[in-house]
């Protein structure tokens, strides 16, 4: 049988994000523009610290290609590659633009308002992380066997966002 999430043949390879329950903003690397719409540059940015001390600037802001979600849920932060090296999706901001996600230990799936399902991710089973592809790029995740790994060690464990009128 075929999921509602899902948009093509589970083999196909697509930019994968994390649907990262932790994560207070949908937060992607630069080269992810191409998937997204009105990117522009960030006329007010945030900065993230992380555990390891370091400081990430937003340097642009986009649109998730959702468009069945409010704009609140769909805005994103863009930073360096050098910096952000795998997309962060905010399963946070999603709920809180009236959508639903459903986990158990293989997949979790968001739903819009209506109930229909518009991502669904597989759980990695050597990271735990859950893997989806980016919205826009007309894929779904691979098997979790297949599925792309992000970095060694991911650097958006217990990331902390400030306030840009923080002293830094």
């Amino acid at each position: 049988t075929t999921s509602p999430c899902l948009l093509s043949p589970p083999n196909s390879m697509a930019p994968l994000a994390a649907l990262d329950t932790g994560a207070s903003g949908h937060y992607l690397g630069i080269t992810a523009a191409t998937h997204l719409d009105n990117v522009s540059h960030d006329t007010d940015p945030i900065t993230v610290h992380l555990p390891n001390t370091a400081k990430l600037r937003s340097t642009h802001t986009a649109m998730l290609k959702l468009p069945q979600i409010t704009r609140a849920g769909k805005t994103a932060r863009l930073f360096r590659d050098t910096e952000l090296t795998f997309p962060l999706l905010s399963v946070g901001q999603f709920c809180d633009a009236d959508c639903k996600a459903h986990m158990d230990k293989r997949e979790m799936r968001i739903c819009d308002p209506t109930g229909e399902c518009f991502l669904r991710g597989q759980r990695d089973l050597t990271t735990g992380l859950y893997l989806a592809p980016l919205p826009g790029t007309g894929t779904t995740v691979p098997t979790p066997n297949g599925a792309q790994q992000p970095p060694a060690s991911p650097c958006h464990i217990n990331m902390v966002i400030r306030a840009k009128t923080e002293v830094d």
